[in-house]
C-alpha cells in the first residue's frame, strides 16, 4: 500500500466513526457548501475536475486531487466496497485536519498530489 494511503485511511476511518463523509461527485456537488475540505481520485474527467474546482472558488473549499489514485482506491480507503471519484468531509468529528494537511504538503511538494485552496474574495472586490 502507497504510505500516503495509510495516512489517508487513518484520517478517513476516524472521519467515519465521529464526522460525516459524503461519498460521490453528484453528492459532493450537492453538499459542497458544508465542505471542509474535498478529495478526489485521479479519474476525474476534465469536466468532472472544472465542476469541482469551481466549487472551490465558490465555497472556499480545498480540494486535494490524488492523481494516481484510482477511484476504486479511492473508495477502499474510504471504506467503501465500490469506487469513489471523489469525497468531501463536511464534519471532522475527532478526526485531525492539520496532519491529513500537512501530510498532504508533502506529497504536493514532491509531485505527487495537486492542491488546489480556494483564495479567500477579498472584502474590496
Amino acid at each position: 500500500m502507497k504510505e500516503y494511503l495509510k495516512t489517508l485511511s487513518t484520517f478517513l476511518q476516524m472521519v467515519r466513526r465521529s464526522g460525516r463523509l459524503i461519498y460521490g461527485l453528484r453528492s459532493v456537488e450537492r453538499y459542497a457548501r458544508s465542505a471542509k475540505i474535498i478529495i478526489a481520485s485521479g479519474t476525474l474527467t476534465v469536466e468532472e475536475k472544472e465542476l469541482l474546482e469551481g466549487l472551490a472558488k465558490n465555497t472556499r473549499t480545498t480540494i486535494v486531487y490524488y492523481g494516481d489514485m484510482t477511484s476504486a482506491e479511492l473508495g477502499r480507503t474510504a471504506g467503501r466496497r465500490h469506487p469513489v471519484k471523489a469525497l468531501a468531509i463536511s464534519s471532522l468529528g475527532d478526526a485531525d485536519l492539520g496532519k491529513l494537511m500537512e501530510s498532504a504538503q508533502k506529497l504536493a511538494d514532491q509531485g505527487g498530489i495537486e492542491m488546489i485552496a480556494a483564495k479567500r474574495r477579498s472584502r474590496d472586490g
